[in-house]
């Protein structure tokens, strides 16, 4: 019986390649699309959908997509909150990316 991976688990695994390269830019796109695949498979509110929209800020920061990393961090802080409460480690670390201003 052969085992399927995720459907989000190939765009992850690129992202991983591009971003150890430097390549930041690719990792975003591989990104986008592991998150929009999270949130199909396990809803807008999980952890699962908060883990990737932390990663996705990060990685969009470094690849010069300012707006992107702030959207992302500000949902991934919301979903962390949620999920965690407001005072969670997660939480702390992306405010300073979700506080970044986009004039």
């Amino acid at each position: 019986m052969q085992s399927q991976l995720p459907s989000n688990s190939v765009p992850s695994f690129n992202c991983s390649v591009n971003v150890v390269s430097g390549d930041f830019v690719s990792a975003h796109g591989y990104l986008s699309k592991s998150v929009r695949a999270t949130e199909q498979m396990y809803g807008s509110s999980s952890i699962e959908l908060a883990n990737d929209l932390q990663k996705f800020s990060e990685v969009s920061l470094h690849a010069g997509k300012t707006r992107d990393a702030v959207t992302a961090a500000r949902r991934a802080c919301d979903l962390f909150a949620l999920n965690y409460g407001p005072d969670c480690d997660a939480v702390l670390e992306l405010r300073n990316i979700a506080n970044l201003s986009l004039d």
